[in-house]
């Protein structure tokens, strides 16, 4: 998401200035995210993810309907490594 792609610029940026010669290396697929989600007027708060999961639920927060072939688009993902991660939020009921 580019909200994402920015503060992860920003703080690489500023690692650099103080940290230089050093450089981040991003590993995408490694960690966790903890997130408030907004839904129906009701917050839930704490809501544990990968950060690809909460890549895909932060495009929702942009449009409220994608089709499978347009998110996978916007992404830059294949359609089923998309569903495997929209597949999370809908077994959790989001």
């Amino acid at each position: 998401h580019p909200l994402v792609e920015r503060s992860l610029m920003r703080f690489e940026k500023q690692y650099a200035h103080f940290k230089s010669p050093r450089k981040l290396v991003w590993k995408g697929g490694l960690g966790s995210v903890t997130l408030d989600l907004e839904i129906g007027g009701q917050t839930i708060s704490d809501v544990v993810c990968t950060p690809a999961q909460a890549t895909v639920i932060m495009h929702f927060g942009d449009q409220e309907r994608w089709t499978l072939s347009a998110l996978a688009a916007k992404m830059g993902l294949a359609a089923p490594a998309l569903r495997k991660r929209v597949a999370h939020w809908v077994a959790r009921g989001y």
